[in-house]
């Protein structure tokens, strides 16, 4: 008869796959070292479901163009209307909004300038203990790059907390 008890059918599922146990008393983790791997098969994209789902590098370049437009349009508007409160209230409005987010490097090129300064001293100094200080063993050497690298954070952390300072001091009190 191909009748089985529940002992039975229940022995014999747990026996293909058994998933990880915790024992109440110990609380232990056991891993079980049987792996269940289950294969399919995927057709080839179309061209069509291609064009659908990726980008093309005109597509990436068109975005490239559109974001310098905003940005230059941007900068633009704020030069202009610079002793206009209405007009420079309308343009905080717009950062809030977050309509220009994720493109400040391109609005604010300062920024940009300060994070290639702190990047170029780190490097400048990690040349200068290789030419310079070859006296020194690499665990002095690694211990003057890990404090050069805390200075430059602590000072690129003053610099964002004092452009966030004006970030709000332009948004909230145009």
């Amino acid at each position: 008869t191909n009748q089985m008890t529940f002992q039975q059918s229940n022995q014999l599922s747990t026996s293909s796959f058994t998933p990880a146990t915790v024992t109440s008393t110990r609380k232990r983790v056991r891993m079980n070292p049987t792996v269940l791997v289950q294969e399919f098969s995927v057709q080839p994209l179309t061209e069509e479901e291609k064009s659908e789902l990726y980008y093309t590098r005109n597509d990436m370049n068109n975005f490239i163009l559109d974001v310098k437009d905003i940005a230059y349009s941007h900068q633009l508007t704020q030069t202009m209307y610079k002793t206009d409160r209405i007009r420079e209230q309308d343009n905080v409005a717009l950062e809030s909004d977050g309509f220009l987010r994720g493109i400040e490097l391109q609005i604010y090129p300062q920024r940009a300038q300060n994070k290639l300064i702190a990047r170029r001293a780190l490097l400048k100094y990690q040349t200068h203990l290789h030419t310079q200080r070859t006296n020194i063993t690499p665990e002095q050497k690694a211990t003057a790059m890990r404090a050069a690298s805390e200075k430059l954070s602590a000072w690129s952390q003053l610099v964002a907390q004092e452009t966030a300072r004006l970030d709000s001091l332009r948004a909230y009190d145009a």
